[in-house]
């Protein structure tokens, strides 16, 4: 005898598992693998102060445009291929 809904006075009965149940099964109970963060990188992972900007930056300048650093009062003028070591003290 099948159980009944106490309710509604309903036969409970289970269903065929279907093809979107077998996907909605997998897409909940699917783990990325360990290590590995799906979501966007916030400002402590990045290492970043709550107090800064991040800018989205393209790749690649236009040829001729140099970039302009100002570093404790210093002006540095760089070509968009030149690369940059920063040490701190």
């Amino acid at each position: 005898m099948a159980t009944k809904n106490d309710i509604t006075g309903d036969s409970l009965i289970t269903k065929p598992a279907t093809e979107k149940y077998r996907d909605g099964w997998s897409t909940a109970f699917t783990k990325p693998p360990v290590g590995e963060d799906t979501r966007p990188k916030d400002r402590v992972k990045q290492g970043i102060s709550p107090s800064t900007v991040i800018e989205d930056w393209p790749e690649s300048k236009p040829k001729g445009q140099r970039i302009v650093l100002n570093i404790n009062g210093q002006y540095i003028s760089l070509d968009p291929t030149d690369t940059i070591t920063i040490k701190y003290e």
